[in-house]
C-alpha cells in the first residue's frame, strides 16, 4: 500500500524528479509526569496480578492442606496401635502447621503493602 502511494506521487510530480518517503503519522510522546504515571499504572497492574496469583495458590494450599489434615486426623483415630500421646503430637504438629502457614500469610501480605506504598503511590 505505502509502494502505491509512491508510484502515485511519483508520476504525479513528473519524470526526473525525486519523491521523498513520508514517515507515518505516530502518536506523541509522553514527557514528564506523564511517563511516571504511566509506569505507576502499569507497576500497580502487575502488582494487582501477583496478589491475585498469590492469594488463588495460598487458598488451593490451604484447601489441600485441610483435606490432609482432615484425612490424617481420620487415620490416627482409627488406628488403635498408635499411643494416645503420639496422636496428641500428630494432632499438635497440624497445628503449628497451619499457625505457620497463617504466619506466612501475614508476611506476605504485609509485604505487598510495601511494595505498593513504594512504588505505587503515583498510581492513583
Amino acid at each position: 500500500m505505502e509502494q502505491n502511494k509512491i508510484e502515485r506521487k511519483a508520476k504525479a510530480a513528473g519524470p526526473g524528479k525525486i519523491v521523498k518517503k513520508t514517515k507515518p503519522k505516530t502518536t506523541p510522546k509522553t514527557k514528564g509526569t506523564d511517563s511516571i504515571m504511566e509506569t505507576s499504572k502499569m507497576a500497580k497492574n502487575v502488582l494487582d496480578m501477583q496478589k491475585t496469583a498469590f492469594q488463588n495458590t495460598y487458598d488451593a494450599l490451604t484447601t489441600a492442606q485441610d483435606q490432609a489434615e482432615r484425612a490424617a486426623n481420620m487415620a490416627i483415630d482409627s488406628a488403635f496401635w498408635i499411643p494416645e500421646e503420639g496422636a496428641q503430637a500428630l494432632r499438635e504438629f497440624g497445628k503449628t502447621f497451619k499457625q505457620g502457614r497463617d504466619e506466612w500469610k501475614r508476611y506476605v501480605d504485609e509485604h505487598f503493602q510495601t511494595v505498593e506504598k513504594l512504588f505505587v503511590t503515583n498510581a492513583k
